[in-house]
């Protein structure tokens, strides 16, 4: 009986479970084996450490993979931990309220958010997945005091994700340091990545950051957020077909945007292959300011585009009200779909969205699925002019929400999250025999 079905350790794996450093970091490409790595780090932990009825009494032996929502962790490295685990060593698991399992030496291993601060728990291993989601070092800092169990055998903190530069490298980048481990690892790393999934990463990651997404190296976080935008590239005379149906991306309220959507297929090169992929057009935009939401729907409704219940869809802001969505049935109806993107679902997340639209703009292999048409408005707060304006904070690294340029970019991220998500993540470990 052995981990990860006996299939032969990729090296950086292979580094990563033999350490003996209290903090080792997993860093590395989609694809590139890192959360496997992290998992097995994290098991050899939790098997050091079995329940010993003498030592822990009552309590029992626990580790901790948390990320910065259930969802996260759930789709990565908790899945990661089942399937590594043969089902024989798994003797107990509860689904509610907080995944968790015994392991067949009495060891605990839990599941939580980081989205509440744990205080006061000691416990043997930790591994915060996707760690360069965090917002910066606190968090992981007080789950790292976590793996303090005195009553254990050994103890790891361990992270595993993207290596984003910023607070993540200030805290690992300390050569020397017997007590860090940090392994870095491509997507060429992992041999038995199929040649498909390649493929539909290559056509996932933009081209600015391919280095990082594929490759497995530092990224410098950029003052312009959409990086990809080129207006020589991506603004074109094409000025839309009304008889083709679009779809509405709005951000409602004050200094209101609303994009008219087309799609359009786009043929595009991976690895040699010529293939059919979608893609999106922006043909109009609206900026409604200080009017209602039924206004700006009736306007949008009365601009001469093909608005069909049927295929269109008006995808909206995630904090948009429930007031709101009926103040655009009144409008469309009730058959047309209305998207509100759920706080937690990864089409929601800010970061998420700007990679797909710089992705959206150039990917890796250069191919472009988003263009604007030339028709678009150029005034202070339209798409057009706010792409270029659309910047983080130098300090922080944040989004600034500068109330000019974030509505009009927020609108643009709605509609390529929803036509163009990113083919990313959770992809699993397969065997070539």
């Amino acid at each position: 009986m052995s981990l990860n079905r006996g299939m032969k350790l990729l090296p950086k794996q292979q580094q990563l479970l033999e350490s003996n450093a209290f903090i080792r970091a997993s860093l590395g490409a989609w694809g590139s084996g890192k959360t496997t790595g992290a998992v097995l780090a994290f098991l050899r932990c939790c098997f050091e450490n079995p329940y010993d009825p003498d030592v822990h009494g009552e309590d029992r032996p626990f580790s901790i993979i948390c990320g910065v929502s259930m969802r996260v962790v759930k789709d990565s490295s908790w899945r990661e931990l089942k399937r590594l685990v043969p089902p024989e060593l798994i003797i107990r698991e509860w689904k509610s309220p907080d995944p968790a399992i015994e392991l067949a030496n009495g060891h605990l291993c839990k599941a939580y958010s980081v989205k509440g601060s744990m205080e006061g728990a000691s416990c043997h291993a930790v591994l915060v997945d996707e760690c360069h989601m965090l917002p910066d070092e606190k968090v992981w800092m007080n789950y790292q005091a976590r793996a303090r169990d005195p009553r254990g055998r050994s103890h790891v903190a361990l992270m595993s994700g993207i290596p984003v530069d910023g607070w993540m490298r200030r805290l690992l980048d300390k050569p020397g340091d017997e007590n860090r481990l940090v392994v870095y690892s491509s997507m060429e790393d992992n041999v038995y990545l199929p040649p498909h999934v390649a493929r539909e990463m290559r056509k996932s990651v933009s081209k600015g950051d391919a280095d990082t997404m594929l490759g497995g190296r530092w990224r410098k976080m950029q003052g312009v957020c959409l990086h990809s935008f080129d207006e020589g590239l991506h603004i074109v005379a094409d000025p839309g077909d009304r008889s083709r149906p679009v779809s509405l991306s709005c951000d409602i309220g004050d200094k209101g945007v609303i994009l008219f959507v087309q799609e359009k297929e786009r043929r595009i090169k991976t690895a040699g292959a010529v293939e059919s992929v979608p893609g999106i057009h922006i043909v109009d935009e609206m900026l409604p300011d200080k009017i209602t939401v039924e206004q700006a729907m009736r306007e949008a409704k009365g601009r001469g585009w093909r608005i069909d219940p049927r295929v269109s869809v008006i995808l909206i802001d995630p904090t948009s009200r429930r007031d709101e969505i009926e103040a655009i049935r009144s409008v469309f109806g009730n058959q047309i779909q209305i998207i509100r993107r759920k706080r937690g679902d990864v089409r929601e997340q800010v970061e998420y969205g700007i990679d797909c639209v710089n992705t959206a703009f150039c990917d890796a292999d250069d191919n472009v699925r988003l263009t604007l048409s030339r028709a678009l408005p150029r005034e202070k707060r339209s798409l057009r002019n706010a792409l270029n304006q659309y910047h983080r904070n130098p300090k922080t690294g944040y989004v600034i929400k500068d109330e000019t340029s974030d509505h009009a970019c927020d609108a643009l991220r709605y509609a390529v999250v929803h036509f163009m998500p990113l083919a990313r993540g959770g992809h699993q470990v397969f065997s070539r025999r």
